[in-house]
């Protein structure tokens, strides 16, 4: 190698390079001609276009890429990869850096910034919720017309919580549809809610604990904003921890899908958005700097108090994620739907029972073979609304027609 710098000529972050969760998204012009890839952050919002000569070259910057995981340094990597010089790896990481990619100075500023903008704003900006119409007339008429697709499920009692898929809403329209429409006619019986609580799903979470949303969130029909008591409640408490990682929310789509639905419905009611790991895995970190979600619970019924009763729980949740593009060897064929559609429906059951302990011990049996997501969010959900009885109003799987995935989503209602 003819670059033979020594190690102290670089700052830790550039020696030893850690690329940050990010997105790789192919760049071409407008003319579709292939021009490398753009990196972005999901999470502070900063991205880098990386030219590539060809599509050729692409494994090679890939190859790359997947070298940057703090693991190495910069003269391993170019010796790995048999690059003659170092120098194309160092720029790399210094772009990388400069862009706030890596793991670092840079990184750990901008997400001081969004922070700061966010809670100044006082709500995440409208992202994936803007598929059901960019304008409030689009929005609520495409929202009228998936509710009128389903019928009132003519529910007894008052309703207390809906489980409702967060799939995008062509996909989950049935479970949109169904989860809603208990929802609408809960309303015009004249139930009445004083705040929602929505218990989602972290997908791209840096953090591992439980992390609460201090803002509001914007739709094309306005903004619901952040339920402000009963978050200062939980602060009080000493919970603050479950606030750290608030840019978590950014590229959450479980949170922020349900927020147009609840505002056709119900207004622009406050809303305690949450994402819940999976109660079934332990922390990274067992030094109280994250919170699990028993610690959720118990701070979130302390908060609510008397108000339990008026509160809404929205719980966003999928069920099993099969096929080969979650691991499984096998296509998704009809006798494969067939048979995830029974454990489904066996796990549903347990669910529907009401013990927390016991479904979690009947999903994770052999290490949860249906992939099933949102356990967090399903066991907080059956928790805080104990005493409640849950119905299931509908059950649907959405696969792929070359049967590569399958994930299946359920409606259920929690009537009191």
């Amino acid at each position: 190698m003819s670059d033979t710098l020594g190690t102290q000529e670089f700052p830790p972050h550039i020696l030893r390079p850690e690329l940050r969760p990010i997105r790789i998204m192919p760049l071409s012009d407008d003319q579709g001609k292939f021009l490398g890839l753009r990196l972005m952050d999901p999470y502070h919002g900063q991205g880098l276009d990386v030219q590539i000569p060809s599509p050729q070259h692409l494994q090679g910057m890939q190859a790359l890429l997947q070298c940057f995981r703090g693991q190495h340094t910069v003269h391993e990597i170019a010796e790995q990869l048999q690059t003659p010089e170092i120098k194309p790896v160092t720029e790399l990481a210094n772009a990388l850096e400069a862009r706030g990619l890596l793991w670092g100075p840079t990184s750990e500023d901008l997400e001081t910034k969004m922070r700061e903008q966010l809670r100044k704003a006082g709500a995440f900006p409208a992202t994936v919720s803007r598929a059901l119409g960019e304008d409030e007339a689009a929005c609520r008429a495409k929202i009228e017309s998936i509710l009128a697709e389903a019928d009132d499920p003519e529910l007894e009692g008052s309703l207390a919580g809906i489980v409702v898929t967060h799939l995008d809403y062509e996909r989950g329209r049935a479970v949109y549809a169904t989860s809603y429409k208990a929802l609408s006619a809960a309303i015009a019986k004249g139930q009445q809610f004083d705040r929602v609580v929505i218990l989602a799903t972290p997908h791209l979470a840096l953090g591992d604990g439980v992390t609460i949303s201090d803002v509001g969130f914007d739709t094309s029909l306005g903004r619901c904003p952040a339920d402000l008591p009963t978050i200062a409640a939980i602060r009080a408490a000493g919970e603050e921890r479950m606030f750290i990682d608030l840019l978590d929310l950014c590229p959450e789509h479980s949170v922020q899908c349900h927020v147009p639905w609840i505002q056709a419905i119900l207004g622009n009611v406050p809303i305690v958005g949450a994402i819940l790991p999976d109660p079934t895995a332990k922390l990274l970190a067992d030094d109280g700097k994250r919170a699990t979600v028993a610690e959720f619970v118990t701070a979130m019924q302390k908060a609510l108090g008397a108000d339990l009763a008026r509160t809404l729980f929205i719980i966003s949740a999928e069920l099993a994620h099969v096929g080969p593009q979650f691991g499984d060897a096998k296509a998704i064929d009809d006798t494969r739907k067939k048979e995830v559609n029974q454990l489904d429906r066996s796990l549903l059951k347990s669910y529907i029972g009401g013990d927390g302990q016991a479904f979690l011990g009947a999903v994770s049996t052999d290490g949860n073979p249906l992939h099933w997501d949102s356990l967090g969010a399903l066991w907080a959900g059956l928790t805080l609304l104990k005493g409640t009885t849950p119905e299931l109003l509908d059950y649907y799987q959405s696969c792929e027609a070359d049967g590569s995935r399958m994930v299946s989503a359920a409606s259920l209602a929690f009537v009191r």
